[in-house]
């Protein structure tokens, strides 16, 4: 083996050691990146370490012993099925990856929000380089690739609150001021805030009203609007108003002035209550997939804190043995979701 020859292959040797140890060290870094929740940090790495894949690849074939015809060749083939690869990437694994780094820098939503897209409504619980899952309002699952976010519409539910609305249908013989009186006053049952009242049409047969009030608690959101709802028929029912079809009065075989209402109900015992909201039981991997997120990042905070000398941080922040014992208590709580994620 001549002495050009050899070079050329230590060369290529060094080239590959190289690229592993960069390689290694940013999938390290990705690695890190997740443990502490910063998703868009370890995205960020694992295309780090694409890139040197592919430079370490054309570095490896501009360094080989070959000759010059054979060497172009492999470059203008390599050249050939990146651009192919980039060509495909229309309806292929490389374009969800590459709509996902869009949705990623755009920041539409994040884990624990609630989405709706094309009718499918849900809460996020988690973000991959591919998909995003969603947790449906049935509890169950829906994997949605990035390339179908990033092309159709996305409404999300802004975290610091949203407006509940519920409407319904009421004849013309009713006075509109009294059933607005009992709308407002349902809202405010059900502790929305600043509820208001719109007609939304006036049909051949009923007046549409649709009552809406302010949830500062997105987190109650399947809750507050079906207490909203029973909330509107216990009022209305109460006040003596009855919530009937035109078809329905028109079948009726009972005197002209009677109503159809339900007989008064009891007054509900201590057992009848519910415990358990219905969020709860949902949108549990969504809602430990969020805390989860937020214990990580306070765990990264709180590594930062520690390493600021006494002098150097606020006096609320305690100092380290205060530091280790919170540290310790969020290590157990992170363990303790994804010991939960884990067996979802």
């Amino acid at each position: 083996m001549d002495n050009p020859t050899l070079t050329s292959l230590l060369t290529v040797a060094a080239t590959l050691v190289a690229a592993a140890l960069l390689g290694g060290a940013c999938q390290w870094q990705r690695e890190r990146a997740n443990r502490d929740g910063r998703r868009a940090v370890a995205i960020r790495w694992q295309l780090a370490s694409w890139a040197v894949l592919l430079v370490a690849l054309v570095l490896v074939i501009v360094q080989l012993p070959l000759s010059e015809v054979t060497r172009g060749q492999i470059l203008s083939l390599l050249g050939v099925l990146l651009t192919g690869v980039i060509a495909f990437s229309s309806t292929t694994f490389v374009a969800n990856a590459m709509a996902g780094v869009m949705l990623r820098a755009v920041r539409t939503f994040d884990i624990g929000d609630f989405i709706e897209i094309n009718e499918r409504w849900g809460r996020v619980s988690d973000k991959g380089v591919f998909h995003t899952e969603i947790q449906t309002e049935q509890r169950d699952l829906l994997t949605v690739p990035h390339l179908y976010l990033a092309t159709h519409p996305i409404k999300v539910i802004h975290k610091s609150g949203t407006i509940v609305s519920s409407s319904l249908s009421l004849g013309y013989d009713l006075q509109r001021q009294e059933i607005e009186t009992l709308l407002l006053a349902a809202a405010s049952e059900v502790e929305l805030e600043e509820p208001y009242v719109h007609i939304d049409d006036l049909g051949d047969h009923a007046i549409t009203y649709k009552v809406s009030g302010f949830l500062a608690d997105v987190g109650k959101l399947l809750t507050t609007k079906s207490n909203l709802r029973k909330s509107i028929l216990d009022t209305l029912h109460g006040a003596g108003v009855e919530i009937v079809s035109p078809g329905f009065i028109n079948q009726r075989q009972f005197a002209q002035w009677d109503k159809a209402l339900p007989p008064v109900a009891r007054p509900a015992a201590a057992s009848d209550e519910v415990a358990v909201t219905a969020e709860e039981i949902v949108f549990d991997k969504a809602e430990s997939a969020a805390n989860l997120r937020a214990l990580r990042s306070h765990r990264h905070a709180l590594a930062e804190w520690a390493k600021l000398s006494a002098a150097e941080r606020p006096a609320e922040w305690g100092d380290d043995d205060a530091i280790a014992v919170e540290l310790a208590i969020v290590e157990r709580k992170i363990a303790q979701l994804e010991s939960f994620k884990e067996r979802a």
